[in-house]
């Protein structure tokens, strides 16, 4: 095999493992939010809503493009008696 077509496989496998390694992170992190947004749910659910504010914070942290994740923050903020800023949140 020449250095020319060697470099070129060498190229191509390092991008090829790049990728990889981005889609992993990626999966990674909506794991970590999504355990965190179910956390907040329990939560919620157990009248802890402080907590459960946290915790959905910490998932909106993560990836801020799930709209469920918004919803559910707004729902805790009017269990905390905070109307205003949970229209912000819809």
């Amino acid at each position: 095999m020449s250095e020319a077509k060697l470099i070129k496989l060498v190229n191509n496998l390092t991008e090829q493992i790049s990728d990889e390694i981005d889609e992993l992170q990626d999966e990674s992190e909506n794991w970590e939010a999504m355990t965190y947004y179910g956390l907040a749910m329990l939560m919620q659910e157990r009248d802890l809503s402080k907590q459960a504010l946290n915790a959905i914070n910490d998932a909106i942290k993560l990836t801020n493009n799930y709209s469920e994740y918004y919803y559910l923050k707004a729902s805790i903020l009017l269990d905390l008696e905070k109307p205003k800023l949970a229209l912000r949140y819809i």
